[in-house]
């Protein structure tokens, strides 16, 4: 059970123009290796085309939070042992609706919202340890299985930078 705690503040993020650009050649290149390897979807797709929005709107918020953290982003691709930003601990999960943590995940999960139809606006919704984040009440039908933590339950981004160079556990 995740310790009371204030809620977190939204913290909205623009990028750039050229910020996209280079977010979203790092997104077309993660699907397209997906697409070419014969990797299977986690996820089934609901609609044509939202594995390659998936992927592309997935770096721009990595990027997103990158530049809000004003860290480093090394726009990886085709490794899925690293973290989503490099010393930071943490992956970063997008949705345009609720942000999933996966049953596996075992770093800090930082979620960001946004929409198609504002590819250069992301706004982060905070993060949780992700062992926070697999609450029964937050379990998800689906399969393979994942965790929804509503808006109200993310830490505000403001306080990862405190945790970021301890060994810190969750509270409980």
């Amino acid at each position: 059970m995740i310790k009371k705690q204030e809620p977190a503040n939204p913290v909205t993020v623009i990028l750039e123009q050229f910020e996209v650009g280079m977010a979203a050649t790092v997104g077309f290149r993660r699907q397209l290796i997906a697409s070419m390897t014969g990797a299977k979807p986690r996820f089934k797709e609901q609609h044509p085309g939202q594995l390659w929005y998936s992927h592309i709107a997935g770096a721009c918020a990595e990027l997103a939070v990158a530049k809000h953290l004003g860290a480093y982003w090394d726009g990886s691709v085709n490794v899925s042992t690293r973290e989503d930003i490099p010393g930071w601990s943490c992956d970063v999960r997008f949705s345009p609706r609720v942000p999933k943590v996966k049953p596996n995940d075992t770093l800090r999960i930082v979620a960001v919202k946004g929409s198609p139809d504002e590819i250069t606006k992301y706004t982060i919704l905070g993060w949780l340890y992700a062992e926070e984040a697999k609450q029964d009440e937050w379990r998800s039908e689906y399969d393979p299985p994942c965790f929804f933590p509503p808006e109200n339950a993310w830490r505000d981004i403001a306080t990862l930078e405190r945790v970021r160079m301890t060994a810190a556990s969750p509270s409980k």
